[in-house]
């Protein structure tokens, strides 16, 4: 049976580079023409729409679709034109892999394939795209374990022994950090403090639903 499945492929360096530039713009705009006599919420509404706008509009440039195919020899996985990369064609015996791996991440789901012969294969799926990556994702693993084939489940981040160091310091940080601020007597920067806070709960709370199992 022949399967076939549509997935968006985000590099972590583009998104971030769009990431930048939605955040960015929005000052430049305004340095451009600062309109007189602005509340901060009124511009904070603005930069707010003006991040948005830019984060969604220039998302497609960023992207790369792939077609993956999965049939009972191999997966065969074509990836369309993205910036100066032409399109391309792989093809992967399913008893040539030797490990995989679906990680969750903050803002991506990370599929990554080991070969026998050293290659390695990795799609990073950012979580908002609509696509066929939670599809692909059952469909693997399904075929995986209900036929023959001995390619081994890696370990996610959150199993290993670096996500246990990354963890406890993030507790430890999480922590002292707030105390730290308070003592030295400075303000509080709230933009840096939800990005670390939001990541690092998430990257915690990832942590214990796998220590809990």
């Amino acid at each position: 049976m022949i399967q076939k499945f549509n997935i968006i492929n985000t590099g972590k360096l583009a998104f971030s580079f769009r990431l930048l530039l939605a955040l960015f713009m929005p000052f430049l705009l305004f340095a451009y023409r600062m309109p007189g006599g602005l509340n901060a919420v009124v511009f904070a509404a603005i930069y707010l729409g003006s991040f948005c706008l830019v984060f969604r509009l220039c998302r497609s440039f960023f992207e790369r679709r792939i077609q993956i195919t999965m049939d009972k020899e191999q997966i065969t996985i074509h990836a369309g034109k993205f910036l100066h990369k032409s399109e391309s064609r792989l093809e992967l015996a399913w008893d040539q892999i030797d490990e995989y791996i679906f990680q969750k991440e903050q803002y991506f789901d990370v599929v990554k394939l080991k070969m026998k012969n050293g290659g390695k294969f990795q799609i990073s799926h950012d979580t908002d795209s609509k696509d066929d990556f939670d599809l692909f994702q059952k469909a693997f693993i399904n075929y995986v374990t209900s036929n023959e084939i001995h390619a081994r489940k890696g370990k996610t981040i959150y199993e290993t022994r670096l996500g246990l160091m990354i963890a406890w310091s993030l507790v430890v940080l999480m922590v002292l950090l707030p105390l730290a601020i308070w003592l030295a007597e400075k303000d509080f920067n709230l933009g840096t403090m939800l990005v670390f806070y939001s990541g690092g709960i998430f990257f915690l709370y990832r942590f214990y639903l796998v220590k809990r199992k």
